[in-house]
């Protein structure tokens, strides 16, 4: 069954429920066509919103709340009044069951503060004084120094119900842990404080029914104080003033039977307090970002799965891009740190209690309790099914010396029969795994004999298709043979860069055998090749969990699944994610094995690629062309390594020059990988298309078009039509042709690319950027300035979310901006966004670089166009020079030259502005 997409989910849901009632199925119609079960979740949705509006509106019992709301100072006029011996004196919260007000004891008796919660008009007044007077000496009952007693109740002169309930004065229990930026283990002290505390009330019969973060409270003391306990029974109705039954709890905090109105057990409470440690320790819900309406959310709770704690924590949020950071660091810890710390047991715990089913979950709060008690003791931890490692492991945290100890006395006695029964065993298991193997293998090579065949010729495919078929059959009594061989398999399918292939062979041979660990490696870089990064990091992120918790961690395991971590997230435009991991990577590598060794350089090969996007070009030079000299000197040399080291090179020098040099250098790569792999293998593919954008920079666009078009025939055959390649090359293409003044044909390319990417990426990434302005470009070249200055805008915005205000990938966009401003006679009077650009690509050499002369041209211009004489003088000096060092044919000093032709005449007849 195909995965929901939930962004167009939500989207088309925030379009239509603003619309008529009566306009929306045609509005659907339209934008679900073909597409019914897309169709049928935005229904449901809009459903899901409406009963939500409807019990939410009922007028009956809404009215007086809603005047109220409306009203405040009717409010503040409360205050003063006396309810008994209370007096209120200012109101200090709101919430669905009414308003909150701060009360002193006015009867002379003695002095104490209290809260007192007028509880909402619309119940049976009768009934709840009936109720009131059943279940306040059971609530009476919860005598616990952390949760806040419940003191009086009565009913106003006016017929309003209020309750007299213990006055907290301090801070909500998640504001608490991150001002004080408690860490990871004293939010869990503090979260067993409130199992306590529940776990009391649950063993007198009370459920709370309304956890959520707002009622739990830290005083000034740093005691656990829980607000509201029981107040929700006492106050539930079955017989309203509307007749139906009323809703009190908050959604987003209910667990799914609240929501179904099923029956509320202490099962409901377990479920909140999975949730409020899902948010002390992510800050985040478990539903991600994406449940933003309240029926959207109602919805997930009811029908989705909760997300992982260890990926929450790494999810960006497009409207508070620094999020992951300021999280890790309220818990003292980088993102990376904080999702691997709530990787495992962590994980396990929350997502245990958050189970849709009730009897799925912890089968108590004490439960719960007991299993975050065990992970903070370096105990197995139960909502995890620990295979003996697991359970040893732990074991060994807990009690290491002992352990040592002990292990070496129980050797000492079991060396000598011990060892030798169990390589007796091995060796054993071994033969029959290696005679396996071998017959196989033996079958498997007559194929490409040309007496078998009878003369056909084989292909590496056709034998890895045929030898994936005969392991399934010929091994089904030899799991660990069978995995081993299918690992091979897969390997030589992705070597071959067949990665739809590679990875259900990849998949089978991981689920073999327990700690089939490289398998499930290349499984996870197989995912990220198919571009599904979300799934690759989750392997590589359990991945990392089992390898870390094992009796003696594979360091060199651990670094390659590190390195692939640091990978997919630069692919996900995660680059603060990706820099941590890179840092600690090389850190280690570099001790460990030496800055020449093999594994530090193909770390270092990819890190140099996330220094360029952080503008350190420079910094990456100096990394890569060494490891370029270092590879040319080895004797024998690996030939596939030593191209990935000169493209990596290639990309450095494309961004600081020259571009001869570039070119050479990915030539060189071209020649090396189509020797190595042939014409149509996917690193070949990649290096042609690398190739072809170096000859697009250095403005033969014809000979870069006829490689980039190769290229997109090879990608679509080999990643079929929605992989993120294609998106790159349809981009490639369009902004080639538009260079080449036929954006007309462009327009096509264009608008796939960035269809494709804002499906694959969203709005706020680096490529959809790039895909705006090229759609940009052509709306430009077409005459439609409106549209075109739409786009450039939209892409202006959507780098400065995802690479931060400064970045110089910047002025290209802004450079745009500027330029259909010119063509529509509406500069900004400051020429601000023409300032800008030039601000971010000036380096302070005084010789003014060439590329810098388009900045002067536009600069100029702007300014001559607000009425500054010197503007002309600016643009004709940089038309001059572009000319005469770039050539006429270059597209800047084509455009430049327009700008020129299309000014001399009206700028001199335009008039001042004013500054």
């Amino acid at each position: 069954m195909p995965k929901p997409d939930w962004a167009r989910i939500r989207t088309l849901f925030e379009q239509a429920v603003i619309l008529d009632a009566e306009a929306r199925p045609a509005f659907l119609a339209h934008a679900c066509v073909d597409e019914p079960a897309l169709r049928a979740e935005v229904d449901a949705l809009l459903a899901a919103d409406a009963r939500a509006n409807q019990e939410a509106t009922e007028l009956g019992g809404a009215a007086p709340d809603l005047m109220l709301a409306l009203h405040r100072d009717h409010q503040n006029a409360l205050a003063g009044q006396r309810l008994g011996p209370w007096r209120l004196l200012r109101e200090i919260g709101r919430g669905g069951m009414g308003a909150v007000y701060l009360a002193q004891r006015d009867d002379g008796e003695y002095v104490q503060q209290a809260a007192i919660k007028l509880v909402r008009p619309g119940w049976d007044l009768g009934e709840l004084l009936q109720r009131f007077r059943a279940e306040r000496q059971i609530l009476a009952t919860l005598n616990h120094p952390n949760i806040a007693r419940l003191l009086d109740g009565g009913v106003s002169a006016d017929g309003k119900p209020y309750l007299v309930l213990e006055y907290v004065e301090g801070s909500e229990i998640g504001q608490y842990c991150d001002t004080e930026q408690l860490t990871i283990e004293c939010r869990l002290q503090l979260f067993l404080t409130v199992c306590a505390a529940v776990s009391h009330a649950h063993h007198r019969l009370v459920v709370h029914r309304d956890l959520k973060p707002s009622n739990i409270m830290i005083d000034a003391t740093g005691q656990v104080k829980l607000l509201d306990f029981g107040i929700a029974k006492l106050i539930e109705s079955k017989t309203s003033i509307t007749g139906t039954q009323t809703r009190v709890f908050t959604p987003e905090f209910a667990a799914p039977e609240q929501l179904r109105g099923e029956v509320v057990t202490t099962s409901v409470d377990v479920y909140a307090l999975g949730l409020l440690l899902f948010h002390l320790l992510t800050g985040r819900k478990p539903y991600g970002i994406t449940a933003t309406t309240p029926a959207a959310y109602e919805h997930a709770i009811l029908n989705l799965e909760p997300q992982r704690p260890s990926q929450a924590v790494l999810d960006r949020d497009p409207d508070a891009p620094t999020q992951i950071i300021d999280c890790a660091a309220a818990r003292q810890l980088q993102p990376q740190q904080l999702s691997t710390a709530l990787s495992g047991d962590l994980d396990a715990i929350i997502l245990k209690a958050l189970r849709k089913e009730p009897e799925q979950r912890y089968a108590s709060a004490s439960a719960l309790a007991d299993d975050v008690e065990r992970y903070l003791q370096h105990e197995p931890v139960l909502a995890r099914r620990g295979n003996l490692r697991y359970r040893m492991t732990r074991f060994l945290q807990r009690h290491a010396l002992a352990s040592a100890l002990g292990m070496i006395a129980v050797l000492s006695l079991l060396v000598g029969a011990g060892v030798a029964l169990w390589q007796a065993e091995q060796a054993a298991a071994e033969a029959r795994k290696s005679r396996a193997a071998l017959d196989f293998m033996t079958g498997l090579f007559t194929l490409a004999d040309p007496v078998a065949t009878q003369g056909e010729r084989v292909t590496a495919r056709e034998l890895l298709d045929t030898g994936s078929h005969r392991i399934r059959e010929q091994l089904l009594d030899q799991p660990d043979a069978r995995a081993e061989l299918l690992l091979a398999m897969g390997d030589a399918y992705r070597g071959l860069g067949l990665f739809d292939q590679a990875l259900p062979v990849l998949a089978e041979s991981a689920a073999l055998t327990r700690d089939n660990d490289r398998a499930r490696l290349s499984h996870a870089i197989v995912l990220h090749q198919l571009g599904q990064f979300d799934e690759s990091l989750a392997e590589l992120g359990a991945l990392r969990a089992t390898v870390q918790g094992g009796l003696r961690p594979d360091q060199d395991l651990m670094d390659q699944v590190d390195l692939r971590r640091a990978v997919t997230n630069v692919s996900m435009n995660r680059l603060d994610e990706a820099g941590a991991i890179f840092d600690q990577l090389l850190q280690g590598q570099r001790t460990r094995y030496g800055e020449r060794d093999r594994r530090t350089e193909e770390s270092v090969i990819r890190y140099a690629s996330w220094l360029v996007l952080r503008d350190r070009a420079d910094e990456a030079y100096v990394l890569t062309k060494a490891i370029v000299d270092h590879q040319r000197g080895q004797s024998p040399r690996d030939n596939e390594f030593f191209a990935r080291a000169l493209g990596a090179h290639a990309v450095v020098v494309s961004h600081t020059g020259p571009m001869t040099e570039a070119e050479a250098l990915r030539r060189e790569e071209y020649d090396l990988t189509l020797a190595v792999f042939g014409d149509q293998h996917s690193y070949t593919v990649s290096s042609r298309n690398n190739l072809a954008t170096v000859l697009f920079s250095e403005q033969r666009y014809a000979e870069a078009l006829a490689l980039f078009q190769s290229v997109l025939i090879s990608r679509q055959q080999q990643l079929g039509p929605e992989h993120p390649l294609i998106a790159l090359i349809n981009t490639n293409i369009a902004t080639t042709l538009v260079s080449m003044d036929r954006s007309a044909e462009a327009r096509p390319y264009a608008e796939t690319a960035l269809a494709l990417r804002e499906q694959l990426f969203g709005e706020n990434h680096r490529d959809t950027a790039m895909s705006l302005r090229t759609l940009g470009n052509v709306e430009f070249d077409a005459g439609r300035l409106d549209q075109a200055e739409a786009l450039f805008r939209r892409a202006i915005a959507s780098l400065e979310a995802a690479m931060g205000p400064s970045t110089n990938m910047l002025s290209g966009s802004l450079n745009d901006l500027v330029r259909v401003q010119l063509a529509k006679r509406q500069p900004e009077p400051d020429c601000r966004s023409a300032q800008r650009a030039f601000d971010l690509n000036d380096d302070g050499n005084p010789n003014a670089p060439i590329r810098m002369q388009y900045q002067f041209a536009l600069l100029g211009a702007c300014r001559a166009l607000n009425g500054d004489p010197a503007g002309m003088t600016v643009l004709r000096n940089a038309e001059h020079r572009l000319r005469n060092e770039l050539g006429p044919d270059d597209y800047r000093t084509r455009k430049i030259g327009a700008l020129l032709a299309d000014f001399d005449d009206s700028v001199r007849a335009a008039p001042a502005h004013s500054n």
